[in-house]
């Protein structure tokens, strides 16, 4: 998704940079100081935009997320963020956060970075499948090697002392070799089901005197329900693969490992075009299925592929189907501890001709009979 943001080119960390240098990599107090001020400047410029002002320019940013079910009633939303046109090579970005009601007005003034008093929460383990690309796809994924449980990072409400649903800010390092453009970092939030208006600021951070440059992403936040009690689909993420984890993660990890899901790591595709020399998958979540004999769910899963034919999609192929349940389900599942059903399909991408389709995914809740579908659109290009 591609949206126009609003760019300003004088930051306080350029001044200061400017006038007496970067602070000095060996003193922390500096360090974080000069993090302080720049990221009051982006608070200051996300309550100007919230006001509905406009500074001047234009930087396109990339939104991508997905929905998930969170824990204690709340919507888990990971997402990639891609910083298109970056003026340079910047060691860091500082970034910051924020959901707000929609509707709801900003503070007078500034702003400050006070009042954020986070604690992480984990997801119980799910029982997310690996699929046939896990272990043999030949991109080669951004995050490292893969760890364990997802933890989502959210608002302590009991300590919570500011006036938004979520709020948060952090500096993300940019590695060697990773000053390619775009750069694309992931990242994620908890909120309670709601409407809501997400505010993403980003500034270069570095060394160089040269003028930074921020801007502000503005972007409506429909977090989804999931706790209805009837069976539904969390978002159909297309996967470059999905890989099994070894241990538990860190927090430091968790926080840049969003898509870290139980026993599993997804890594989405960047972007939605697949090459026909590439492999992918489709992967996701079922929630509110009823249980049968044994307390296990029966679920069946049909997958069918269209391709766009002018103005319509019409059927090309179907995939093969699947069937959760005590047959099928690992022994260890228990839907009372907290697992979540899961599943991955591949996709045909190297039989498939260039163009333009959709994946429909009908999920049938076989002991309450009745269904929920989503969908998810991608493109092939010719190898």
């Amino acid at each position: 998704m591609r949206l126009r943001v609003v760019l300003v080119a004088a930051l306080a960390w350029a001044a200061a940079s400017r006038a007496q240098g970067a602070p000095a990599r060996g003193d922390p107090q500096e360090a974080e100081a000069a993090r302080q001020s720049a990221l009051r400047q982006l608070i200051a410029l996300t309550n100007a935009v919230a006001a509905g002002s406009t500074v001047g320019g234009e930087l396109a940013l990339g939104w991508a997320p997905h929905f998930l079910k969170g824990e204690a009633g709340q919507t888990y939303v990971p997402f990639s963020l891609t910083i298109n046109e970056h003026s340079r090579r910047p060691s860091a970005f500082l970034v910051y956060m924020r959901v707000a009601h929609a509707g709801q007005a900003p503070p007078i003034g500034e702003g400050k970075p006070g009042g954020m008093e986070l604690a992480t929460a984990g997801l119980a383990p799910g029982e997310l499948p690996v699929g046939g690309v896990a272990t043999r796809h030949r991109r080669s994924s951004p995050y490292g090697e893969a760890s364990a449980r997802l933890g989502l990072v959210e608002m302590d409400r009991e300590a919570a002392r500011g006036p938004y649903v979520f709020e948060d800010s952090h500096v993300v390092e940019v590695e060697p070799g990773d000053e390619v453009r775009p750069y694309r970092l992931q990242r994620a939030l908890a909120v309670p089901p709601g409407d809501y208006v997400l505010y993403v600021a980003v500034s270069e951070v570095g060394d160089s005197a040269a003028q930074a440059r921020s801007a502000v992403l503005r972007q409506p936040l429909l977090a989804r329900d999931f706790w209805g009690g009837a069976v539904s689909l969390s978002s159909l993420i297309l996967a470059e693969r999905v890989m099994a984890l070894p241990a538990p993660m860190g927090m430091r990890l968790q926080s840049r490992r969003p898509y870290a899901i139980g026993s599993q790591e997804i890594v989405p595709v960047a972007g939605r075009e697949l090459a026909q020399d590439e492999e992918a998958a489709v992967a996701f979540q079922i929630y509110g299925a009823g249980l049968g004999a044994g307390g296990r769910p029966s679920v069946g899963i049909e997958y069918l592929l269209l391709r766009q034919a002018g103005d319509s999609y019409v059927p090309h192929a179907r995939l093969p189907s699947q069937q959760l349940d005590a047959r099928t389900l690992p022994a260890a599942f228990d839907p009372e501890a907290g697992h979540q059903l899961g599943a991955v399909q591949d996709l045909p991408v190297s039989r498939l001709p260039p163009g333009e389709y959709l994946l429909e995914v009908t999920v049938t809740d076989n002991v309450r009979a009745t269904s929920a579908r989503a969908a998810v659109d991608f493109a092939v290009r010719q190898r």
